[in-house]
This record gives structure tokens, sequence and C-alpha cells, in this order.
């Protein structure tokens, strides 16, 4: 798991494809991001703790960053 700011993070959604996805989880105000199609990641996803979202180039990069923005203000709450 790659502990990383949102700048990073944002960088490795931005050269993924949909199917080397990227997952995106929360542990109290810190993000960790994944590759998403790993045997250990999807247990993770499927169990779906502190997940914030699985992510790809594809998507919306504004809206990516904001789920991302607003997934660390409440984890610092």
């Amino acid at each position: 798991m790659s502990l990383s700011g949102l700048k990073v993070i944002m960088g490795r959604i931005d050269i993924a494809t949909p199917s080397s996805q990227i997952a995106v989880f929360i542990h109290e105000d810190r993000l960790h991001s994944v590759f998403a199609d790993t045997a250990v990641s999807k247990k993770e996803i499927a169990e779906g703790d502190g997940l914030v979202g699985v992510y790809d180039k594809t998507m919306d990069p504004k809206l990516v960053r904001e789920e991302l923005r607003a997934a660390i203000a409440e984890g610092a709450s």
C-alpha cells in the first residue's frame, strides 16, 4: 500500500486504465493507494473498510479530486 499525498495519488489515477485501476483507502486522515486488481486489494475492496473508491483515467479528475479531498476532511474530523 502506498501512503501518498493527493498530488501523487492523482498522478497514479491519471495514468491508470480501466483494466488496471487504483483503489484509494483512508486510514485516519491519510490516503493510501494500491492497484485494485491484486488478490489482496480485491479482498480489501470487498471488505470496504476505509475504501474511498476505485479510480482510473476515464473518470473526471475534478470529481475524483473533490471526492478524495472530502475523504481527507472527513478522516481528519
